[in-house]
């Protein structure tokens, strides 16, 4: 094929792939889901590694592959490109497979059954427009504590890991019911167990004495942390924030609250804390109102699909 032509054909696949973007986008949001690539270095954090090891060069299927190491921010979830600046990489890979050209192995991480990328996430994106179904790479495997096989499993394993941890250090699940404990953002049990050891000192501190972490757990539940469940629920802030459990929003009510009381300089009741994150910060704010309708038209015009009289025939 003349080099003109390959060029021709890599611009228009690298705009179809943006459309492509755009649509998968538009998806997402409708349905308030993500469209993120998963972010590798994030979860080799969460995901409580055990060990690694080089597995060498296997023939991995392309589906498989769901994150990237660094270049996370510059796919969308289909590893279709988000934005304009890769193009020119992005094009010239293109371009190879149309000349030809060899290219060199990806380099991809293992976990469980998915791939994430070290280096190649541009072959990567390449290979999903062109359809191919399995692509050349070198593979270390990571062994975790936590167990999953698809990339829609990975916040359930992680979050049932870190509740199961909870409970081991806390005791809270023996000592009182735990019907309302529930996170839906990974990491927070972490700020819960904080929470609970914050109070156990400042609880020394006004009774003069080492407290039992039993009675700090007991009493940051009883005290503390049911009161302004129960505001919350009485509030029904959870149907404005879909994607939060009753645990998630007592850390971001709690951080709002002394954000509120330090920006006045006074004690505030609770509900008026409930009252403003719920004015500012509220999910259906954006959802129910046209905002989301003028930036789909603000937008589209960059996305229009490829017409069929500007396609070039091999």
């Amino acid at each position: 094929m003349k080099k003109k032509d390959s060029s021709i054909k890599a611009k228009l696949d690298f705009d179809m792939a943006r459309y492509k973007s755009f649509i998968n986008f538009i998806k997402t949001l409708i349905t308030n889901e993500s469209n993120d690539l998963i972010d590798f270095e994030t979860l080799r954090k969460q995901a409580h590694i055990k060990s690694e090891y080089y597995k060498g060069m296997e023939t991995v299927p392309v589906e498989k592959i769901v994150g990237s190491q660094g270049r996370f921010r510059d796919f969308d979830n289909l590893f279709l490109p988000k934005h304009d600046h890769i193009r020119d990489r992005w094009e010239n890979i293109d371009k190879a497979h149309y000349d030809e050209i060899p290219l060199p192995a990806v380099s991809l991480y293992k976990i469980g059954d998915t791939y994430y990328v070290r280096d190649g996430n541009h072959r990567v994106s390449v290979a999903r427009q062109r359809g191919i179904d399995f692509i050349d790479a070198e593979v270390i495997e990571i062994e975790s504590l936590i167990k999953f096989d698809k990339p829609e499993q990975i916040n359930k394993k992680i979050l049932e890991y870190e509740l199961k941890e909870f409970f081991r250090i806390t005791g809270l699940d023996t000592y009182r019911p735990v019907n309302n404990i529930e996170i839906k953002i990974i990491g927070n049990y972490e700020i819960l167990i904080k929470h609970i050891e914050v109070h156990k000192y400042f609880l020394g501190e006004k009774e003069k004495a080492d407290i039992d972490y039993k009675k700090a757990v007991c009493n940051w539940y009883d005290f503390v942390y049911l009161p302004l469940v129960e505001l919350i629920k009485k509030e029904k802030l959870a149907s404005n924030f879909p994607k939060a459990g009753l645990s998630d929003l007592y850390i971001w009510i709690t951080e709002h609250w002394h954000y509120l009381k330090e920006q006045y300089g006074q004690y505030l009741e609770p509900s008026k804390a409930i009252e403003d994150f719920k004015k500012k910060y509220s999910s259906n704010k954006f959802f129910n109102s046209w905002n989301i309708l003028l930036y789909i038209l603000n937008i589209i015009n960059k996305f229009i699909p490829i017409q069929e009289n500007e396609k070039i025939k091999s």
